[in-house]
């Protein structure tokens, strides 16, 4: 557990707290998968007619960056409660988190052959595995334009496909919310994993009527949302994972300073550069 954490926390800029929190998870889910195997009726029958669940075959698992280890953890755990092969493609920004990953697994001595790692580019070896007709299963979790890239061109061998995509959700404040207890909750939401996660709720939609007491429950939140070294316990929001992914961000605070919106806490520049608090 603690290898995991620290190579969360030293590859991407993980807060401590979060990736700790996210390895617990990971560690847990096989813990399901295997109540699951235990508890979910793998034959059943009504009238004349029987279902019987048999393993799909050779499942390809493409994983995100933002939370490598889990990612493997979670689907690696189900494929093999199914009596699945896998070939995983982890992101190729998370050499470290898959290398300790991979070690456990030959700790716990997983079948040889059973978990397979190919790295590369998800344009290269992605593909490879989205297109082969020796792969029966795609599951991927990242950008909605390349879920569609994988859900067109794995029709094409009749893959089975699950897609986990990114998205823009928001949380919706009403006429009677507590603002102390909901705008504590809606950064907290907002700033997990420093905003680079497919779950944060990025946006916050809230009463026209109540829009300037919002404004105040946000400035008055917002120090309890330190960012700095994600080594520290302390720290919530930790740097991005690359000089891109900072750039990208920065270009959305400009973008919002151009479209009109009232910047709250922060600005440009590295000070609070993981996630700009906008209304």
């Amino acid at each position: 557990m603690d290898d995991l954490t620290a190579v969360m926390v030293e590859e991407y800029g993980g807060t401590a707290g979060f990736s700790r929190i996210l390895m617990e998870a990971a560690a847990n889910v096989f813990l399901s998968a295997e109540k699951a195997l235990q508890e979910l009726p793998l034959t059943r029958s009504w009238g004349k007619t029987t279902v019987t669940l048999e393993p799909v075959g050779v499942a390809g698992l493409i994983t995100p960056w933002n939370a490598n280890s889990f990612f493997l953890s979670a689907k690696l755990a189900s494929a093999v409660a199914a009596g699945c092969t896998v070939v995983i493609k982890p992101s190729e920004l998370s050499a470290l988190q898959t290398q300790v990953w991979l070690e456990c697994l030959q700790e716990a001595e997983l079948p040889k052959g059973l978990c397979n790692v190919v790295a590369g580019r998800g344009d290269v070896v992605g593909a490879e595995l989205v297109r082969n007709p020796d792969v029966a299963k795609i599951s991927f979790t990242g950008s909605v334009a390349v879920g569609k890239t994988i859900m067109r061109d794995g029709a094409a061998t009749m893959k089975r496909v699950t897609l986990e995509l990114g998205g823009k959700s928001p949380n919706i404040v009403l006429d009677d919310a507590d603002l102390d207890k909901a705008i504590p909750t809606s950064l907290a939401i907002a700033f997990l994993n420093s905003g680079q996660a497919c779950v944060a709720g990025t946006r916050l939609l809230v009463p026209k009527s109540r829009l300037d007491a919002v404004k105040q429950a946000i400035l008055n939140a917002m120090p309890s949302f330190p960012a700095g070294d994600p080594t520290d316990p302390k720290t919530v929001v930790g740097p991005m994972v690359t000089q891109k992914q900072y750039e990208r961000v920065q270009s959305y605070i400009r973008k919002g300073i151009d479209e009109g919106a009232e910047v709250l806490v922060g600005g440009e520049g590295h000070r609070w550069a993981s996630k700009q608090v906008t209304l």
